[in-house]
């Protein structure tokens, strides 16, 4: 909870800064919020990033690995965060431009599945 709270407070002040106050919920800006690990990481008590995030209300942008290992890895958070209720509005793959086309493989199943889009670093 004091997570929670603390990014709850941190965000609101960064709105202010940003917007003004009075200005929130029709004003431009945003705000990213990087986490450590994957989405089943825990947190500092122990409760999953994916769970402990998730009172925030939040869209997420997934970014997964373009490696061996990855395609399982990226649609599983995918899943994960699906399943959780999150609004994942874009997946990231860092293929690195290996052309082994698991970037594709991660876009086919996003896409057709979760209605996704996927952009390729």
């Amino acid at each position: 909870r004091a997570v929670l709270a603390s990014m709850t407070q941190q965000l609101a002040q960064f709105a202010d800064t940003v917007v003004g106050p009075n200005e929130r919920s029709g004003g431009a800006g945003i705000a990213l919020v990087e986490t450590a690990g994957g989405v089943c990481s825990p947190g500092p008590s122990g409760t999953l990033q994916c769970d402990l995030l998730r009172p925030m209300r939040m869209p997420a942008i997934l970014v997964g690995d373009g490696n061996l290992g990855g395609i399982s890895t990226t649609l599983t958070s995918l899943d994960v965060l699906s399943m959780r209720g999150y609004d994942v509005v874009a997946v990231v793959v860092a293929d690195g431009g290996s052309g082994l086309g698991n970037s594709d493989a991660v876009e086919k199943y996003a896409e057709s599945v979760h209605g996704c889009p996927t952009f390729r670093l």
